[in-house]
C-alpha cells in the first residue's frame, strides 16, 4: 500500500496545532500565576512564544521562521528536561520528549 502523500499538508498542520496545544496545556499553570520572580514563568513564556512563532511561520509561509522556531523549541525542551526533570521518568518527561520530537520535525522539514 502506498502512503497518502496528499494528506501530508494536513498532517503537518495537525502536528503544528497539536504542539501548540500541548505547550499551552503543559505550561498553563506557570503562566496563570504571573510570578515574575519564578524561572518557571519565563520558561513557560518562551515556550508559548516559540509555539506562536511556529504557527506564524506556517501561516505566513516563512520557511526560516518555522525552522528556527522548531530548532529553538527542541533545544529549549531538552534544556528543561535536564534543568527541571533530570531523574524524572514520567508524564512530564514524556511531554518534553514529545515537544522535542515535534519541534525537531519542523526543524528538519520546515513548511512541507
Amino acid at each position: 500500500m502506498k502512503p497518502f502523500k496528499s494528506g501530508s499538508l494536513f498532517a503537518s498542520w495537525l502536528l503544528r496545532l497539536s504542539l501548540i496545544f500541548l505547550i499551552v496545556l503543559v505550561n498553563r499553570e506557570s503562566l496563570q500565576m504571573l510570578n515574575f520572580n519564578s524561572l518557571n514563568f519565563y520558561v513557560s513564556l518562551v515556550f508559548c512564544l516559540l509555539a506562536l512563532l511556529l504557527l506564524f511561520g506556517g501561516i505566513l509561509g516563512k520557511q526560516g521562521l518555522t525552522v528556527i522556531s522548531g530548532l529553538l523549541i527542541s533545544i529549549f525542551a531538552i534544556i528543561t528536561i535536564f534543568l527541571f526533570h533530570p531523574y524524572l521518568l514520567g508524564l512530564a518527561m514524556a511531554n518534553k520528549l514529545l515537544i522535542t520530537s515535534i519541534g525537531f520535525y519542523f526543524f528538519t522539514n520546515g513548511n512541507k
